[in-house]
C-alpha cells in the first residue's frame, strides 16, 4: 500500500543557508513515506550529502533491540519474496532518484553489508559512473569473538561496507584525523630536555637550505655518529583516518549503549558525525532517504546542517520525531 508523506516540522539547524534549492523556508523536514515518492517531488540537485542505511536483503523481520522491551511486533521488513532481483530493481529506481537530486558537487554514502554491497556497487557504477567511485569504507561494528562467532565455522561477519560515490569530479571531504593509539604512539622513542617526545626520520632529500632551517627552528636530530634527522613531536602527531573504521563501537557493546533507542539497525552517531564532518559544509543540506531512528538528521542538526529525513516506516517517524524535537532543544 502507498504512504502519503507526511511532513513533520522540527526546528531549523543554526546557521543553515537561506534561500537554496530544496526548501525556501529552510526548515528540517522529517517525512512518513517511500523515498521514491518523496525525491520525485525534489528538485534536481538540491542535496549536498545523502547517507543512507538501506534494508539488507536480511530475509527477516526485524524486531527491537532492547532486552527489557515487550514490543511483539517488528519495526520493518526486511523479506523479498522475489529475493535479490526484487531488491535490486526496487533499489535502482531510488538510486536513480537520489542521483538526480545531488548537488553537482554531492556526495553519497551507501552503507550495506555482505550480502549486497557487490551488487549495489556495480549499479553505482552505471548510475554515477565508475571514475566518480571515490573508495568503500569498512566499519568494524563490534569485536570478533562473541557469541555464535565464537564457534561459526567460518570468518566473523562484523563488518559492513559503505560506498562512497561523488556525483562528479568536484567534490567536498576534509580529511578527518584521530589522535595516536598506544603502538603509534611507542615510536616517539626520545625526550627533550623540556619533556618533549618525538621520533626522528631521515632526511631524504631536503635541500642544504631547508635543513639548516629546521636547525635553527630546533627540528633537527643529530645521532652520535654524527648523522642527522628530522624530529616529529608526538604532542603535535594526529593518526589519519583510512578506510578500515575500527574506533567506532557498534551497539554489541557497553559503551554504545546509551544512544540505543530500541530501533533495529541504528547506527552510533559518531559514524555519521565522521561522515557529516569530512563530506558537508556547515548550512549544507544533508538527507536520509532511510533514516530509521534519525541518527543522520540529529547529527547534522547537531553540526549546523539542514537535514531531511526520510522512512517508510510508521515506528521510524514516530521514535525519530522524539529524539529529533528534543535535539532541537539542547
Amino acid at each position: 500500500m502507498a504512504h502519503t508523506p507526511i511532513v513533520v516540522e522540527v526546528q531549523a539547524a543554526p546557521g543553515a543557508r537561506t534561500g537554496s534549492k530544496p526548501r525556501p523556508d529552510r526548515s528540517n523536514r522529517l517525512i512518513h513515506g517511500d523515498c521514491l515518492a518523496v525525491m520525485q517531488a525534489l528538485p534536481a540537485e538540491c542535496i549536498d550529502l545523502i547517507y543512507i542505511d538501506p534494508p539488507f536483503l536480511t530475509g527477516r523481520q526485524h524486531y527491537s533491540t532492547l532486552t527489557e522491551s515487550s514490543r511483539a511486533e517488528p519495526y520493518f521488513d526486511d523479506r523479498w519474496p522475489g529475493g535479490i532481483a526484487e531488491y535490486l530493481a526496487w533499489f535502482e529506481a531510488r538510486l536513480a532518484e537520489m542521483r538526480r537530486v545531488l548537488a553537482a558537487a554531492g556526495s553519497i554514502y551507501i552503507h550495506l553489508d555482505w550480502r549486497t554491497s557487490h551488487y549495489v556497487k556495480c549499479m553505482c557504477d552505471r548510475l554515477f559512473g565508475y571514475d566518480n567511485f571515490r573508495n568503500e569504507l569498512f566499519w568494524r561494528r563490534d569485536v570478533a569473538g562473541k557469541g555464535a562467532k565464537r564457534t561459526s565455522r567460518q570468518w566473523p561477519r562484523n563488518v559492513d561496507s559503505i560506498l562512497f560515490y561523488s556525483k562528479s569530479d568536484q567534490w567536498t571531504f576534509r580529511q578527518p584525523y584521530v589522535a595516536l593509539d598506544e603502538q603509534q604512539q611507542k615510536v616517539y622513542r626520545y625526550t627533550q630536555a623540556d619533556g618533549r617526545r618525538f621520533k626522528t626520520v631521515m632526511l631524504g632529500d631536503y635541500s642544504a637550505a631547508s635543513i639548516a632551517r629546521m636547525e635553527a627552528q630546533g627540528l633537527i636530530y643529530v645521532s652520535k655518529s654524527g648523522k642527522k634527522y628530522k624530529k616529529y613531536y608526538l604532542d603535535e602527531a594526529m593518526s589519519t583516518v583510512d578506510t578500515i573504521w575500527t574506533d567506532i563501537a557498534g551497539f554489541g557493546t557497553r559503551t554504545a549503549s546509551k544512544e540505543r533507542l530500541g530501533y533495529p539497525t541504528q547506527k552510533p552517531e559518531a559514524l555519521l558525525t565522521r561522515i557529516i564532518e569530512a563530506s558537508s559544509n556547515a548550512g549544507d543540506v544533508v538527507a536520509d532517504f532511510f533514516c530509521g531512528s534519525g541518527t543522520t538528521c540529529a547529527v547534522a542538526q547537531k553540526l549546523g546542517r539542514s537535514w531531511i529525513g526520510v522512512d517508510v516506516s510508521n515506528d521510524a517517524i514516530t521514535i525519530a520525531a522524539t529524539r529529533l524535537a528534543q535535539a532541537a532543544k539542547v
